[in-house]
């Protein structure tokens, strides 16, 4: 999970995509409007919940037995 601010001033958004473009399925690569470098959370706390959360609880999360019937 790569995950980049369109108005970041120190690393470029063609920076952000270089290791997601490298990376291996699966990935995912957010990249919040208006936001900089750095506290997306604060940013965007409905963009975090959906994509970084999001993210780790699809990849992470295992489904209880009652989920795979």
């Amino acid at each position: 999970m790569v995950v980049a601010g369109s108005r970041d001033e120190h690393t470029t958004l063609a920076e952000s995509q270089e290791p997601f473009e490298a990376a291996v399925a699966p990935k995912s690569l957010w990249v919040v409007e208006g936001a900089k470098h750095q506290d997306f959370l604060r940013y965007d706390p409905a963009g975090y919940e959906e994509h970084v959360v999001g993210f780790l609880n699809r990849l992470l999360v295992t489904p209880s037995p009652a989920d795979v019937r």
